[in-house]
């Protein structure tokens, strides 16, 4: 008895130091993963503090905007790990080529558009407003896009990843983007938890970068006073316009100045050069 006694109390304690042994080593690799996205888990936390007072001051919306822009930039760091991991990659160059492309595309013929609507006169004619707006839209416009495409993926990736998890078929690039190669093998909670915040990150770059665009194109007080230094000058030796005012010389024999008008709002008033 004594014998058998011994040898399960050896067994016992073997499966403890076992068990023991498992998981120091599982909480090793958690931590590992933990330290390597520490900066992205401190944005997020930090971002989601700073909500929470959003909701409690919802008078303030500074706090509303400061946590949706500080829970972005975790996914930001995110982003450019994958852009490091995967930069050799030809489907990411060819990605990126084509995000860059479209980027520098539409955010300049968002620039020649609200220029033309809010001034009614050709974009062309404002040059260097052009291109400020073209400069200071291209990051928002490259967030909107990126962001939009990886939705995409996001949303393809939670309505197929049942059919990969099932079949066990080997996603390999995009799988392993998103945290989830070894996923099909086994679960791996943070790594769940992770991606739903990277998910949210994203749709908080999409939502912030559209309320950018929208506020610094569709605002014309803000593209008028742009205008007023940057196009706009004083030309003290031209014969048929104000030297004392800053004026912008078009084509056709038209001159426009900024005046402000009786509601307190700029606007811009066209006068033909008088012909001699």
């Amino acid at each position: 008895m004594n014998i058998q006694f011994n040898i399960e109390m050896v067994m016992f304690k073997e499966c403890i130091l076992e068990r023991i042994r498992t998981i120091k080593e599982k909480l090793s690799v958690f931590l590992t993963e933990v330290y390597k996205d520490r900066w992205t888990l401190i944005f997020y936390i930090v971002g989601i503090v700073i909500l929470f007072f959003s909701e409690v001051y919802k008078e303030q919306k500074i706090f509303l905007y400061l946590g949706l822009i500080i829970f972005s930039f975790g996914s930001i760091i995110w982003l450019f790990k994958l852009y490091e991991k995967f930069k050799d990659n030809s489907f990411a160059k060819i990605m990126f080529f084509i995000i860059t492309s479209f980027s520098v595309c539409f955010s300049s013929i968002s620039s020649d558009l609200a220029i033309s609507y809010h001034t009614g006169l050709p974009a062309e004619d404002f040059h260097n407003t052009f291109l400020f707006l073209t400069t200071l839209s291209y990051i928002p416009m490259f967030c909107f896009i990126s962001a939009f495409m990886v939705l995409i993926v996001l949303l393809a990736l939670i309505i197929l990843y049942p059919i990969f998890y099932h079949v066990k078929i080997n996603c390999g690039f995009i799988l392993s983007v998103f945290g989830f190669k070894n996923k099909i093998r086994k679960n791996n909670l943070y790594k769940e938890i992770l991606f739903l915040f990277n998910s949210i990150g994203i749709l908080f770059i999409y939502a912030l970068s559209i309320s950018y665009l929208k506020v610094f194109l569709e605002e014309k007080p803000i593209i008028l006073n742009v205008m007023s230094y940057l196009d706009y000058k004083h030309f003290f030796n031209h014969p048929d316009v104000p030297g004392d005012k800053r004026v912008l010389i078009h084509n056709n024999n038209f001159y426009s100045i900024i005046e402000l008008g009786d509601d307190g709002n700029k606007f811009i008033k066209v006068i033909e050069i008088s012909k001699k």
